[in-house]
C-alpha cells in the first residue's frame, strides 16, 4: 500500500518517510569541463574506465556517424586519458593513436558500424579489453542493409604506464548480422572466463515489431566466443505478440537479484512490450522469471489510449513500457538488489503506458518479488495531456557519502525540461530531486558515467547533452560535474580475480559487503547498466559518514564462491585487493 505525501513517498512496512536533507553534507556540483580539458568534446556516448590501470578512469567517447538508428548508425571510438595536468589537477588528453572504428589507425582495423564500447578482460591478463558489437538491421533494410560487419573485439595491452589495443579477428564473422543496442560482460556459469551478452534492437524498424533475438556468447578466455543462446535456454522466436518472442531490446544488465552466487540477465524491451528477468538456474542455463516477480511491466495493461489522442488502442503485449536500461542495486541496505527501470513515456499514450520506476526486492521472504513506486521519480507538467518522459539510463552513487545510495537520471529527446537529474536518498529511504540545489544545470542529457575523476575520494558526474535543446547527437557536448562538495569518509575498492582459483580477473559478478556499525552496504562489481553500454565503475565506491574503521566482506565469483574478510580497514583510501595476495593501496 502507498500513498503520496508532498511529492515523496510513504511505502507501509517499508519504513519509507520524508527527511530533510542536512546542509553540511550537501554536494556542490561544479560544471568542470574546461577544466577537465572536454570542453571541446563533442561524443553521442560516454564511458569511464581505467584503461591504464594508475588509478584514474579515462573516457572512452563514441563519436557518431550521421544517419538513423538508436543514436547513430556507427562511428569512432574516441579515447582521452586521464592525465595530470600543468597546474596539478587533473585532463583529458585525446590519444589519436588509439582511435578505434571507421578510419582508425590500425593496420587491421576495419569499419566497424558500432553504436557503442564495453570494457572487460576477456583474455585474463588483468588488462582492459574491448567490446564494440555491430549494429546491422535486416539484410533487405533500405536504411542499414548487412554489409557483413560484425561485433569485434580489441585485446588490451598496459606497457609503462601506456595502453594500446590490437583487434583480434575472433569468430564473429560467422555469426548473423544483429542490430546491437545493448551488451554486458557476463561469467554465467563462473568459469572464470567472461562471456557477453547481446541485446538486439529491431530486425526492421517501422516495419516490424519484432526485435533481434539476444545472443549469448561463451569465452574462451583467450578473446574467442561461441554461441549459446540455445543450449542457455535464451532462445526466442522470430515473431512478436508471443510470451517467447523475440522484442527489441535497448538495454542490459547483470546481477544476482536473489543472491544465489549466479548472476542473472535483467533485459530492457522497448515497444512497450514485456521486459525479461533471465534467471540463471546455475546449470547453464535459464529461465524468464519477469511475469512472477513483476518485472516485466506494471499491472495496468489495458493498452487504451485517451480518448483525445484518437488512437487506437494496443495489443496486450504492446501495453507496457518503452524501457531503456534497468539499473541495478541495493539502495536500501537490505542485502538484495533491487531495479531502477528508466522509461520513455509520453502522455499521448495514456495510464498504460510504464512510467519510470523503483522496484523495490521483497526479498526471500516475499519470494523475490519487486514492489514497483513510481512517485518520486514524476516530474510537474506544464500540460497535462500533451507532455513527455524521457528517461534514457541511470546510475547509482553515494553522492554526499551519507551510506545511502542516491540516484542520477539521464533524460533527453523531447523539448519540456529533460535533464540530468540527481535524486537524493534521505536516511528513511526516500527520494529528493536535488539537481539545482547540489549545482547541477544541464538540459538534454543523453549518456551519463559517474567515477571519482580527480582521486579525491567523491563521485563525479559526466554527462553527454546539448545545451541548445537540438535533436540527439547534432551538436552534443559534455558536461563534467565536479563534486566539491561531499563531506564525511569513503572508501574506493577495486577487485582482481586470480584466474588459478577460477574468477575472471576484473571479478565481475564479485559481490562485496563494507559493515559500518550496524550499517552494511552491499556492491556488485557490473560490466552493464542498461542502454547502449551505460555501466557503473568497475571500482567500488562506498560513503561511510563519520565511521573511522570498516569491515569487508568480499564472495568472489569463482566455483566455491570464495569469501575473504578484512576487519578494521581505515577509510579514505583507494583500496586494490587482489584474491589471494590481499589488500594493496
Amino acid at each position: 500500500m502507498q500513498k503520496t505525501i508532498l511529492g515523496a513517498v510513504l511505502i507501509v512496512g517499508l519504513g519509507f518517510a520524508v527527511q530533510a536533507q542536512d546542509e553540511k553534507t550537501q554536494p556542490r556540483f561544479v560544471n568542470a569541463a574546461e577544466e577537465f580539458g572536454l570542453a571541446q568534446a563533442a561524443p553521442g556516448r560516454i564511458y569511464l574506465h581505467d584503461l591504464n590501470d594508475d588509478g584514474y578512469p579515462d573516457l572512452i567517447a563514441q563519436v557518431p556517424d550521421s544517419g538513423k538508428g538508436p543514436g547513430n548508425k556507427g562511428g569512432v571510438a574516441q579515447i582521452y586519458m586521464n592525465r595530470e595536468g600543468k597546474d596539478g589537477g587533473r585532463e583529458f588528453v585525446l590519444d589519436e593513436d588509439l582511435t578505434l572504428g571507421h578510419n582508425g589507425k590500425f593496420a587491421d582495423d576495419i569499419r566497424h558500424a558500432s553504436v557503442f564500447t564495453i570494457v572487460g578482460d576477456v583474455d585474463n591478463d588483468n588488462e582492459p579489453d574491448l567490446l564494440r558489437p555491430a549494429f546491422q538491421e535486416a539484410k533487405d533494410h533500405k536504411d542499414f542493409p548487412d554489409t557483413g560487419e560484425r561485433a569485434g573485439i580489441w585485446l588490451g595491452d598496459i606497457k609503462k604506464g601506456d595502453v594500446k589495443f590490437k583487434q583480434e579477428p575472433g569468430n564473429w564473422a560467422a555469426t548473423e548480422a544483429h542490430a546491437t543496442c545493448a551488451a554486458a560482460f557476463v561469467d554465467y556459469d563462473r568459469d572464470g572466463n567472461l562471456d557477453v551478452f547481446l541485446g538486439g534492437w529491431y530486425v526492421s524498424y517501422g516495419v516490424t515489431y519484432e526485435g533481434h533475438v539476444n545472443r549469448l556468447y561463451k569465452g574462451d578466455g583467450k578473446g574467442a566466443f561461441t554461441d549459446v543462446t540455445e543450449q542457455a535456454g535464451l532462445l526466442t522466436a522470430k515473431a512478436h505478440g508471443e510470451a517467447n518472442s523475440s522484442r527489441p531490446t535497448y538495454g542490459v544488465s547483470v546481477c544476482d537479484y536473489n543472491g544465489d552466487g549466479w548472476q542473472d540477465l535483467v533485459v530492457a524491451n522497448y515497444g512497450r512490450q514485456w521486459n525479461r528477468l533471465w534467471h540463471n538456474n546455475g546449470d547453464g542455463t535459464f529461465k524468464d522469471v519477469a511475469p512472477e516477480l513483476g518485472v516485466d511491466g506494471d499491472e495496468i495493461r489495458h493498452g487504451k489510449h485517451p480518448s483525445w489522442a484518437g488512437r487506437a488502442d494496443e495489443p496486450p503485449f504492446r501495453a507496457n513500457g518503452n524501457t531503456f536500461s534497468i539499473a541495478p542495486a541495493d539502495f536500501d541496505n537490505d542485502g538484495d538488489i533491487d531495479l531502477f527501470c528508466s522509461e520513455i513515456t509520453h502522455g499521448w499514450a495514456g495510464d498504460s503506458s510504464d512510467l519510470s520506476a523503483l522496484l523495490v526486492n521483497n526479498g526471500e521472504e516475499g519470494g523475490f518479488k519487486f514492489t514497483r513506486l513510481v512517485e518520486p521519480f514524476i516530474r510537474e507538467r506544464a500540460d497535462k495531456n500533451n507532455w513527455n518522459q524521457g528517461d534514457l539510463m541511470a546510475l547509482w552513487g553515494d553522492l554526499d557519502h551519507d551510506g545511502l545510495l542516491d540516484l542520477v537520471l539521464a533524460s533527453s529527446a523531447y523539448p519540456d525540461n529533460q535533464r540530468l537529474r540527481v535524486f537524493r536518498q534521505t536516511p528513511a529511504h526516500s527520494f529528493e530531486d536535488v539537481t539545482l540545489g547540489w549545482g547541477i544545470d544541464w538540459d538534454i542529457c543523453g549518456h551519463i558515467a559517474m567515477d571519482d575523476l580527480d582521486g579525491d575520494g567523491d563521485l563525479d558526474i559526466v554527462g553527454m547533452g546539448d545545451k541548445r535543446h537540438s535533436k540527439m547527437h547534432e551538436g552534443s557536448v559534455i558536461g563534467v560535474w565536479r563534486n566539491d562538495g561531499a563531506e564525511g569518509n569513503w572508501m574506493r575498492i577495486t577487485l582482481e580475480g586470480n584466474k588459478s582459483k577460477g574468477s575472471n580477473r576484473f571479478a565481475y559478478g564479485a559481490k562485496v559487503w563494507v559493515t559500518v556499525g550496524e550499517t552494511t552496504m552491499l556492491r556488485e562489481v557490473q560490466s552493464g547498466a542498461g542502454h547502449q553500454g551505460v555501466a557503473p565503475s568497475r571500482t567500488l565506491h562506498f560513503g561511510l559518514g563519520d565511521a573511522k574503521e570498516a569491515h569487508i566482506r568480499i564472495e568472489w565469483p569463482d566455483k566455491k564462491l570464495t569469501v575473504t574478510e578484512y576487519k578494521g580497514v581505515k577509510p579514505n583510501r583507494h583500496l586494490r585487493i587482489h584474491q589471494t595476495k590481499g589488500i594493496e593501496d
